[in-house]
């Protein structure tokens, strides 16, 4: 059996990692957006009081993690 990942993979999440590592890390990173990226903190990411919808906060960290750099 083969277990080796095709070449193809393989190269997609190097540039995955490395699109992480230079976009989403340090917006991660500033201010207190670290609340968004925990899974375990869902509240930070839900407005409750509008039926579950995303906050606000959380559509405009989406925003600004879409705009280029």
């Amino acid at each position: 059996m083969n277990f080796e990942l095709p070449q193809d993979l393989v190269s997609y999440l190097k540039r995955l990692d490395e699109f992480i590592d230079k976009e989403i890390t340090p917006l991660q990173e500033s201010n207190d957006n670290q609340r968004f990226f925990d899974h375990r903190r869902e509240d930070a990411r839900t407005n409750w009081a509008a039926g579950g919808t995303p906050s606000e906060e959380w559509e405009e960290l989406l925003i600004e993690a879409d705009r280029p750099a």
